[in-house]
C-alpha cells in the first residue's frame, strides 16, 4: 500500500515503513497512491497531484486520514480496515 504524507512527522513515516507501507511525500510522487496521511486542520490541495488517484486501485477514491493525535497502531488499523470516523 502506498501512503502519501503531508505535514506528518518523520517518526510517523519511519514507523509506517517498518510496518510494511511504502511511504512517499504528497506532491512529489507522480504514481497512484492508496491514502493520504496529513496532520492538522489544513488538508493538502488535491490539485497538486492530478493523476495520482487511481479509482480502480483505491476502491473508488482516495482515503484521507488526519494523523494528528493518533498512534501508529491506530493509523495502521485505519489503513488495514479502511474505517475512519467522520470529519463532522
Amino acid at each position: 500500500m502506498v501512503i502519501a504524507t503531508y505535514n506528518c512527522g518523520g517518526h510517523i513515516c519511519e514507523k509506517l515503513r517498518e510496518a510494511g507501507y511504502e511511504v512517499v511525500t504528497f506532491g512529489r510522487y507522480n504514481y497512484p497512491i492508496d491514502a493520504v496521511l496529513y496532520s492538522g486542520a489544513e488538508m493538502p490541495a488535491m490539485n497538486a497531484c492530478t493523476g495520482v488517484f487511481d479509482a480502480n486501485r483505491s476502491g473508488g477514491g482516495i482515503f484521507m486520514i488526519n494523523c494528528e493525535n493518533k498512534s501508529i497502531d491506530e493509523i495502521d488499523n485505519i489503513l488495514k480496515n479502511r474505517v475512519y470516523t467522520p470529519i463532522f
